[in-house]
């Protein structure tokens, strides 16, 4: 009967010890390719050296602090900006009506020549026939 448990004993922990190195080989596979995705995915030394090349200083970071304006200074450049932009239309009015009064006024210079010459004309009739 010793004999008999024994084996019994014995084939269950050949069964464990295959079970276990089953799971220990997913377990190493799994690893593996974690392991590969995290090699693949991660930056090289010369990548990191770049970025760090390209990040800004925190004395360049201060001195952009210090430079940059502040809501009531945006506040007021947009402001002045409102007031030029509704001179700038008020000037584009104005521009347009001594366009329009301009070219008036070149038709009239155009009628008032050809008047001219008309008189020039009888004038002259008028002369020769004394």
């Amino acid at each position: 009967m010793n004999e008999v448990m024994f084996q019994k004993l014995f084939q269950q922990i050949q069964t464990l010890e295959k079970n276990m190195k089953q799971e220990l080989n997913s377990i190493e596979e799994k690893m593996e390719t974690k392991l590969r995705n995290i090699e693949v995915n991660m930056a090289t030394k010369q990548e990191l050296l770049s970025i760090e090349e390209n990040m800004a200083t925190k004395q360049e970071l201060q001195s952009i602090e210090e430079n940059m304006a502040t809501k009531q200074e945006l506040q007021s450049i947009e402001e002045k900006l409102n007031v030029i932009y509704k001179q700038v239309a008020e000037n584009t009015e104005q521009i347009n009506e001594l366009t329009s009064s301009q070219k008036r006024q070149e038709k009239s210079l155009q009628i008032l020549a050809l008047r001219s010459i008309e008189q020039e004309g009888v004038i002259r009739e008028l002369k020769y026939a004394k």
